[in-house]
C-alpha cells in the first residue's frame, strides 16, 4: 500500500473585499479577532484548605459554527457583527491530492481493531471470515485482502512461548531424571506448568491480560521459576539418600534449605519491581511485567515449600519390577557412576586447584589475555 498525502480536518472561511471594505477592516483584522476569540489558556490557581483550584480559560473552538459566533464589531449601544455575518463558514477537509495504491492498483485501506474482549488471533479470524464473503460478492476487478495481520506476531510470540515451556520441562525432568530419580524429576518438572497456571488467577485481578508484553514476561521466567523446586528436590533426595525415610527427608530437606531459597525468591521479585514506578503510557505497559513475573515467583516459592515436599513426602520404597524396573536399575547405575566421578575425580582436582589457588588465577588470567589478544588481532 502507497499513500501519498493526508487530509486533515479544515474549516474554510471566505469574506469578499467587498464586505471588508464596508466595515474598514482587513484579512488580519479577521485573524487577529479569531486569534484573541479562540484560545485555551491557563489563568493560575486559587489555593483553598482543600487544595488547589485551578482556573483556566476555556474559549477553544473545534467547529464552523462555534468559529461563526466569533463577534468581530461590537458598537457603542451594543449591537454586534458576528464573523458568520461577513462571509461563509464551513466544515470540511484539507484540499491536497491523496492517492492509495495496492499491488499497483487503486486501493482504500481500513483498520480493524478489537473493541471488548476479543484476542488478537479472534479478530484475525472474524476478519478473514468477512472477507471471504465480501470477495464472493465484489465484481469482477474488485477484491478485498488482508495486508498487515498483527495477529501473526502475536501468535508467534504465544508459539515461542510454548515451546520453551515444552523444551524446558522435558530438559528439567531428562536431566533430573539421570542424576536423581523418575518420581522425584516428574514432581520438579510439574512446578513450570503449575506456577504458570496459578499466575492465571492472579493476572485479571492486577488488570493484565495475555498480549505481547505479559508473554515476554513469561518467557523471561520460564529460566528461573524451576531453579527453587530443583533445589529443594535434591535437598530432599540429599536426606534419603543418607537414609532418612521419605517423609523424614521432605521435612528435614526443605527446612534447612527454606531460608535461602525463600530470600533468592524474594531478591528475583525485587529487580523487577522498578518497573512498577515508570512514569507515563510507557509506565503502565512496563507495570505487566513485573506483575507476571512476581505472580509467576510467588506460586513457585509456594509450590516448591509446601506442595512439592508434600508429594515427595507419601513416596514409598517400591520393588520396581519389567520394564520400569530396568530403566530405574540403568538410572540408579549412570547416577551412581557420576557420583562416583564427582568424589574421585573432580573431589581430588578441587582440593588441587584449591592448594595451589595463586597458580590457578594466574591459569585464568592468561587464558583471558590469550583469547582477547587473539580477537584483537584479526584473526
Amino acid at each position: 500500500m502507497e499513500l501519498s498525502g493526508i487530509r486533515n480536518y479544515e474549516i474554510s472561511m471566505e469574506i469578499s473585499q467587498d464586505i471588508l471594505r464596508s466595515y474598514g477592516l482587513t484579512l488580519e483584522d479577521i485573524a487577529k479577532k479569531i486569534r484573541m476569540a479562540a484560545v485555551e489558556l491557563p489563568a493560575g490557581a486559587v489555593k483553598t484548605s482543600g487544595g488547589d483550584i485551578l482556573i483556566r480559560m476555556k474559549e477553544r473552538r473545534e467547529f464552523a459554527g462555534q468559529f461563526g459566533l466569533i463577534p468581530i464589531i461590537t458598537t457603542s449601544d451594543g449591537a454586534r457583527v458576528l464573523l458568520e455575518d461577513m462571509g461563509k463558514i464551513k466544515d470540511g477537509f484539507e484540499d491536497v491530492d491523496l492517492r492509495a495504491t495496492y499491488n499497483g492498483k487503486p486501493a482504500i485501506m481500513i483498520e480493524v481493531y478489537r473493541v471488548g474482549k476479543q484476542t488478537p488471533v479472534m479478530v484475525s479470524n472474524a476478519v478473514k471470515k468477512v472477507l471471504g464473503r465480501m470477495n464472493k460478492n465484489f465484481p469482477t476487478g474488485l477484491k478485498a485482502d488482508l495486508r498487515n495481520d498483527r495477529s501473526d506476531v502475536y501468535k508467534q510470540r504465544l508459539g515461542l512461548l510454548l515451546k520453551n515451556g515444552y523444551l524446558g520441562l522435558v530438559l528439567v525432568f531428562i536431566l533430573l531424571a539421570l542424576f536423581l530419580e523418575i518420581r522425584l524429576a516428574l514432581w520438579v518438572s510439574l512446578g513450570i506448568p503449575i506456577s504458570f497456571m496459578g499466575s492465571l488467577f492472579f493476572l485479571p485481578l492486577m488488570n493484565v491480560s495475555i498480549n505481547m508484553v505479559s508473554m515476554f514476561a513469561f518467557i523471561i521466567t520460564l529460566g528461573i521459576v524451576v531453579d527453587d523446586a530443583i533445589v529443594v528436590g535434591e535437598n530432599i533426595h540429599s536426606f534419603h539418600s543418607r537414609g532418612f525415610g521419605w517423609p523424614e527427608a521432605a521435612v528435614s530437606g526443605t527446612r534447612e534449605i527454606i531460608m535461602p531459597i525463600t530470600f533468592s525468591v524474594l531478591t528475583n521479585m525485587v529487580a523487577f519491581m522498578p518497573m512498577f514506578f515508570v512514569p507515563g503510557f510507557m509506565g503502565k505497559i512496563f507495570k505487566q511485567i513485573p506483575v507476571v513475573v512476581i505472580s509467576v515467583f510467588t506460586i513457585s516459592l509456594i509450590e516448591s515449600v509446601f506442595i512439592l515436599p508434600s508429594h515427595i513426602g507419601h513416596g514409598k520404597e517400591r520393588n520396581i519390577k519389567g520394564f520400569f524396573g530396568w530403566i530405574h536399575n540403568c538410572q540408579q547405575k549412570f547416577s551412581r557412576g557420576f557420583l562416583k566421578a564427582v568424589n574421585e575425580i573432580y573431589g581430588p582436582f578441587l582440593k588441587l586447584v584449591l592448594k595451589w589457588r595463586y597458580l590457578t588465577i594466574c591459569a585464568g588470567l592468561a587464558i583471558l589475555f590469550v583469547t582477547m589478544g587473539f580477537v584483537l588481532s584479526g584473526k
